[in-house]
């Protein structure tokens, strides 16, 4: 079996492939598309993601929680993902046709698109997590990393582009080349011999599955809001090109929770085992927390040192109000970098209304400060508005962590510790545990 810091390195580099892929394919639609034009379009893909989210209902998340706890077979847990995915697809399909009996206008082009899109997109998600869970991380980051590029290559004026020579045209192959991972994904597991299958409990679905997918259903939804919601507010209250600029300063603010997001896979399995075996994990969890503000913030350092020039050459001149709203974002989503391991904690733990009354508080917070500052500062405004929910939103699971994990505020903003510490080094101490 290969070693932990190898498997954490293999897992680290084909998510960072992944990202780097995105990235690229974001930055190239933004150049492409414009301002405005990408606007509208990331809106559509924002409100798909949206309704995966509702539909989806915390199965995925349910899926990966108890591959990892390797307590049901990964066969039953990919049948539970093809049925769920099945069922939703059809509903949609058939609420479609009968809706568009009734009114024709309902029966745009791209509905049909985003119904595939959104069934598939669902499945994939599923699958992705069986995958990770049995240590499979190349799979996915090739699989989504083509994806990708094949998408780049088919832009309006791009070497493939053929007749994709609009927004509403690309639109149409973005969603239908999206549902290749789920089919991909499935291939990939049966030929490894996994089978459809529910041999586990007759009740396990509706008494384990079940009860987790809706936990983590109501958190993902209110996060989703937390991190989406001034979307539609600044698209209500602004011009197509200031939500344009303002969603790419939102997406370019995820460099920041590139670190987390990229050993979140890994630090999820490590903190279910060491709950399950009652160890104790606080001190590990505040290091991280520190290590992903402060990695957070130097990311943050070298792009406000060189985005100002950067930024337009790599996005056109139509979007001249990214960096300063990146500024302005910047503080916000440091901390929610340095939230990550609490969400974490209280999601291995089951203590997910922790984090929900978190995220409610902090969508209140939000959107009241939207409604005041969106129609006299615009885009700034919404800004300001995210990152004082985002604090809100740190304070409040480090506050809850706290009470039951005492530790020192000044502990998480400590250089000195963090030096005789990195990343891998904490996660391998935990992997070590783990095995004792």
């Amino acid at each position: 079996m290969a070693s932990f810091r190898s498997r954490l390195l293999n897992g680290f580099l084909w998510r960072l492939c992944l990202y780097v892929s995105s990235f690229l394919l974001n930055v190239t639609i933004a150049n492409t598309l414009g301002a405005d034009g990408s606007g509208w379009f990331y809106l559509l893909i924002n409100n798909l993601s949206f309704i995966i989210l509702v539909l989806g209902f915390g199965i995925d998340a349910a899926i990966t929680y108890y591959a990892s706890l390797k307590e049901v077979s990964s066969s039953y847990l990919v049948s539970v993902s093809f049925a769920w995915s099945i069922v939703v697809t059809i509903g949609m399909f058939m609420v479609y046709i009968i809706s568009g009996a009734f009114n024709q206008d309902i029966l745009t082009e791209l509905t049909p698109y985003a119904i595939l899109f959104i069934g598939s997109s669902m499945l994939s998600n599923c699958l992705a997590g069986v995958l990770y869970a049995n240590d499979d991380n190349a799979t996915p980051g090739i699989v989504f990393s083509v994806i990708n590029m094949v998408l780049l290559l088919f832009l309006p004026g791009h070497p493939l582009s053929g007749t994709f020579t609009s927004g509403q045209a690309y639109a149409k192959l973005f969603l239908l080349v999206s549902t290749l991972p789920g089919i991909l994904f499935a291939t990939f597991l049966f030929a490894r011999r996994f089978r459809f299958s529910f041999d586990a409990s007759r009740h396990f679905f509706a008494n384990e599955i079940l009860p987790f997918a809706f936990k983590a259903f109501l958190y993902s939804l209110f996060y989703a809001l937390l991190l989406r919601c001034d979307y539609w507010l600044v698209n209500y209250f602004c011009s197509n090109a200031d939500l344009g600029n303002y969603l790419q300063a939102t997406k370019l603010n995820q460099v920041i929770l590139l670190i987390p997001s990229l050993a979140s896979f890994t630090l999820f399995p490590l903190v279910v085992n060491q709950i399950k075996e009652e160890k104790e994990i606080d001190t590990k969890l505040v290091k991280l927390a520190s290590i992903y503000f402060y990695t957070g913030l130097l990311i943050c350092i070298g792009i406000s040192v060189i985005g100002y020039w950067l930024l337009p050459f790599l996005y056109g001149r139509s979007f001249s109000k990214m960096y300063e709203v990146f500024l302005l974002l910047a503080p916000g989503v440091l901390a929610l970098a340095a939230a990550y391991p609490f969400t974490t904690f209280f999601t291995g733990k089951n203590l997910l209304p922790v984090n929900i009354k978190a995220l409610i508080l902090s969508i209140v917070v939000i959107i009241g400060l939207d409604f005041l500052l969106i129609p006299r500062f615009g885009i700034y405004g919404a800004a300001i508005a995210a990152t004082a929910s985002y604090v809100v939103y740190f304070f409040l699971l480090a506050t809850s962590f706290r009470k039951m994990h005492p530790f020192k505020w000044s502990s998480l903003l400590t250089i000195r510790e963090l030096l005789k510490e990195n990343l891998a080094r904490t996660l391998q101490s935990l992997k070590k545990e783990n095995e004792d």
